[in-house]
């Protein structure tokens, strides 16, 4: 009875309060005796007029709540002003920021130390120059590893060609980040003064990243002539750091994605003038597609599918009007002479006996349009 009497004079023994879990990125601080919660800062669209932030902030398009540099190609950052003022002052961001004329970055991060002087000039010329070459061309970048021990041993008297440093690594980083980034801003400060058409499409190749390009098509004042330019190749499926939301190839997120390349850009959505794609329901659906968003976004837009995809429909479905041992006959063709070098050999000799030029049997192909007629065509021959 002591005990419990002694139990019952005593003061409550005041204990600390319960911190709160943390639930949608909150942050949980004491403060007295009540607790704040801190809640997480959406990005503002008027951050993007500001002059800290208009040159090289964009919106993170799976967070709302980060932001992206267009400088440093890196992760995203958490959308406050503190954070993005601390970012804009950092080394790497002053390093990767670009010069005035808004179209080549500073080669630091590239190999070129002391960025472009008067005295590395000719060698950063050289460099992008070959890299230039190999885009061009649609050279492996892998032959750049041999191709500067190559000059350097047959060119011996030129001491600029002794200081080129050119391998595979920088060729990818000069054509992505110094020659990519300078011919889209160049095209798309065309596409701010002129009107053009968009076209676009998903790729057909087997990988675990789906990819859709992205072509504008506009009359280009320079050349005096209509010009199909290659804009950009986005991926559809991005990763997210929420992993209840699994990423879709809906209308939204395509629609959503083909407008954030062009206003990125400040390319202005009025001058998009036309849309072309192929006729599946996710882009051209009466009700819910991004055919239907165009059209109540951009009033006026002139909308077409893509004629190679309605001819390709068309064809396929006249030919299911005949017998499908016609198709299989020349599967057949195919697989007879395919597996067999001496069926081939033959066919060869015949071909010399005959005097007709030595054409291959062709192969039935469903990614191919209209590929049976060429194959009924070479047959026929």
């Amino acid at each position: 009875m002591s005990d419990s009497n002694e139990d019952s004079d005593c003061s409550p023994t005041l204990t600390p309060p319960r911190k709160l879990p943390k639930k949608g990125g909150w942050t949980s601080k004491k403060e007295g005796n009540t607790l704040s919660q801190h809640r997480p800062q959406n990005f503002r669209q008027q951050w993007l007029k500001d002059p800290a932030f208009k040159d090289w902030l964009l919106p993170d398009t799976n967070d709302v709540t980060k932001a992206k540099c267009a400088f440093c190609l890196g992760s995203s950052m958490v959308a406050e002003i503190s954070n993005l003022k601390t970012h804009a002052s950092t080394k790497k961001q002053l390093a990767n920021k670009p010069g005035s004329s808004g179209k080549t970055q500073t080669l630091t991060s590239l190999g070129f130390q002391r960025g472009i002087t008067p005295q590395n000039k000719e060698k950063a010329r050289t460099e992008i120059k070959l890299a230039a070459f190999f885009a061009e061309h649609n050279i492996a970048f892998s032959v750049a590893d041999h191709l500067t021990a190559l000059l350097k041993e047959v060119v011996i008297d030129s001491k600029l060609i002794k200081e080129i440093d050119l391998k595979r690594t920088k060729v990818t980083a000069v054509v992505k980040n110094i020659l990519g980034e300078g011919h889209k801003a160049d095209l798309a400060q065309k596409l701010q003064t002129s009107h053009f058409s968009v076209m676009t499409d998903e790729t057909t190749d087997v990988s675990t990243t789906k990819t859709a390009c992205i072509v504008v098509r506009y009359f280009d004042q320079e050349a005096q002539k209509i010009c199909s330019a290659f804009w950009e190749l986005h991926k559809i499926f991005k990763e997210t750091a929420n992993t209840d939301s699994i990423p879709t190839a809906n209308a939204e997120n395509l629609y959503r994605a083909l407008i954030i390349s062009l206003t990125s850009r400040n390319v202005p959505l009025t001058n998009v003038i036309g849309f072309g794609s192929d006729g599946c329901n996710v882009m051209m659906g009466d009700h819910d597609s991004v055919k239907t968003r165009l059209l109540r976004d951009l009033p006026g837009i002139i909308i077409t599918k893509c004629v190679c995809h309605s001819a390709h429909l068309c064809s396929s479905d006249a030919c299911k009007q005949l017998p499908e041992s016609v198709e299989q006959l020349a599967r057949d063709i195919y697989n007879f002479f395919k597996h067999s070098d001496k069926r081939q050999f033959d066919f060869r000799n015949f071909q010399s006996f005959a005097a007709v030029e030595p054409h291959k049997i062709l192969k039935p192909s469903q990614t191919r349009w209209l590929s049976l007629l060429a194959v009924v065509e070479r047959i026929l021959e």
